[in-house]
């Protein structure tokens, strides 16, 4: 499969190559642990040759508006597969994972000459002892990686330099001379040495002008034409940026030639409509720059409006040095042009709970039942918006009430008229949201289930299977304040009708109040069960909650009963 993709490749470049001819190799594809690159035979490669991956820079130049391009390597990748134009290398396990599909990939080895068997005679051929390969390739590997560990150094020398005055880049770079007296990137390093000592000089000229002087001087007035789309002001040259994104940071720079004379500066931002400003300092950079960002959450759609002020030496209040409040910069602000990141959080739900629900109190033992209940809920929110999975039990005895509150241990007539149930079963339940505030929630549910119909525990008992349903509406958000209504059955086991408020006021203390008419365990007199459940949210992914219930089906048939529920989010 590799040598397939390899020759299709190979096929596509050829009838491409004219039209790229001047592009860099590239990294075409990963897959699994194979890179491959659009260099191959004629490009000098073979079998365990080394290539150079590339980090590329691209910015344009803050002053002259020129786009400048610079590459760094990150390391070395071997050559396992090769054909006439394409290649499959391998990265180590600490590159591999910074290596993406158009990055930039150099021939780091010496280029090797492929020979065809096929076309040059078999005496022609010189295969050299597998020793002398086996040295070569380690006097190769060698080589690259002294390349390589160069070309990072001069290049952290030039990062270091970012940002600083011109005397400290003048210093770091005459101390990686010292360093490096035989370096192959001494006549470069020579060279912006000799632009930053002359750029100091005339610094040092134009800071010593006194104004007079400065609008006087044709040298320094000429200043003004850098590119036709610098304007001045009071000698300040600002490249201003047209147009911006919604929530992305605007950074702005202003050409000071006399930096020495401007003791503070400050930028002042409003979305534009609003009638006050908000200021921040900009900071002094070493090449005579002012310079500031502003926050992504100021770049708002329609646009916003800044001016700068200074406070000059000699003089006790600042003065506008680009644009007033009264006539402000603008800068036009799009929609963002920024992929929407996928939405990872906030999809899974855990919830589990179990209630001791007893509607006689503790003087008889004959309508009460235990209930629990775990599920996992996923939220794909589109098309449908959730789905839910879980299974629960419910055991314990019932029977009618006017009976049980005769006292006869639950006989009439000598006939023992309540039963006692057991019921697991496992559920699934859909959700679909038709809008923010209204939703519908279905469940189906199927387990097996018994009832005893004798005192003693076992004797007489019955098995079946139970089916059940139960629909919910939502009124409210989810995830929010809402309103739940609903109703349910179960074949031979009980009904439920129920109503729950959600109270989210208080994000660390989730309160739920609900409301149940049922007649479970099994299908006699109907009831009312009021329950409190109060939870405490200490860290965002899960709260536990207590649930405190009292419910009655008359006023002489009526009890106290507790549970206990969590809730895990992620």
């Amino acid at each position: 499969m590799r040598v397939v993709f390899i020759l299709v490749l190979s096929l596509l470049f050829t009838a491409v190559g004219v039209r790229h001819a001047s592009a860099n190799p590239v990294v075409l594809k990963i897959q699994e642990r194979d890179i491959y690159i659009n260099m191959g035979h004629e490009s000098g490669l073979a079998v365990d040759s080394l290539v150079t991956l590339q980090h590329v820079i691209e910015a344009t130049h803050p002053v002259t508006g020129n786009r400048v391009r610079d590459t760094f390597p990150l390391g070395l990748m071997r050559v396992i597969t090769v054909g006439p134009k394409t290649a499959v290398v391998r990265a180590s396990s600490k590159l591999f994972h910074r290596v993406q599909v158009g990055d930039e990939v150099s021939l780091a080895s010496d280029p090797i000459e492929h020979v065809d068997p096929w076309t040059v005679p078999r005496q022609s051929i010189v295969v050299g002892p597998a020793q002398d390969a086996k040295g070569h390739w380690k006097r190769e590997v060698k080589r690259a990686e002294s390349q390589v560990a160069a070309e990072r150094e001069v290049h952290g020398v030039w990062q270091a330099t970012l940002g600083q005055p011109l005397s400290n880049r003048v210093q770091l770079w005459r101390n990686y001379l010292e360093r490096n007296p035989e370096s192959r990137y001494q006549a470069p390093v020579q060279r912006t040495l000799r632009e930053l000592e002359a750029r100091i000089a005339s610094e040092e000229k134009i800071a010593d002008v006194s104004p007079e002087e400065r609008a006087a001087n044709a040298a320094l007035r000429r200043l003004s034409v850098l590119t036709n789309r610098h304007f001045e002001e009071d000698s300040v040259f600002h490249d201003a940026p047209h147009r911006g994104y919604a929530g992305e940071a605007v950074p702005l720079a202003l050409l000071v030639p006399y930096p020495r004379r401007i003791l503070k500066s400050w930028l002042y931002v409003r979305t534009m409509g609003e009638e006050s400003y908000e200021v921040q300092p900009m900071g002094k950079d070493g090449d005579g720059y002012l310079r500031a960002v502003v926050a992504g959450a100021q770049v708002v759609a329609p646009g916003i409006e800044y001016f700068v002020e200074a406070l000059e030496v000699g003089t006790d209040d600042p003065r506008p040095i680009l644009g007033n409040s009264a006539r402000p910069k603008r800068v036009a602000v799009d929609a963002s042009a920024r992929e929407t990141p996928p939405d990872r959080e906030g999809h899974s739900r855990v919830t589990l709970f179990t209630d001791y629900v007893d509607f006689d109190g503790p003087s008889t033992s004959y309508d009460q039942y235990i209930h629990a209940e775990v599920d996992f809920m996923y939220r794909f929110f589109q098309p449908i918006y959730s789905l839910r999975l879980g299974f629960g039990t419910i055991s314990g005895i019932g029977g009618p009430k006017d009976v049980i509150d005769l006292g006869q241990d639950c006989m009439l007539d000598g006939e023992y008229r309540c039963r006692r149930v057991g019921y697991n079963y496992a559920f699934t339940e859909l959700e679909e949201r038709f809008s923010d505030i209204f939703a519908v929630m279905l469940r189906v549910q199927w387990g097996s289930a018994y009832q005893d119909r004798a005192p003693m525990e076992g004797v007489g008992r019955e098995f079946f299977d139970a089916f059940g349903v139960r629909g919910r509406i939502r009124l409210g958000r989810e995830r929010a304040s809402n309103l739940v209504l609903g109703a349910s059955t179960t074949q031979r086991l009980g009904n439920m009708y129920e109503g729950a408020f959600t109270w989210d006021v208080i994000p660390k203390f989730p309160v739920v109040l609900a409301v149940q008419v049922t007649d479970q365990p099994v299908l006699e007199d109907f009831g009312v069960r009021l329950i409190s459940d109060v939870g405490w949210r200490y860290v965002d992914w899960v709260y536990p909650s207590l649930r405190i219930a009292y419910q009655a089906r008359d006023i002489d048939h009526a009890g106290l009963s507790a549970g206990v529920a969590a809730n895990f989010d992620w």
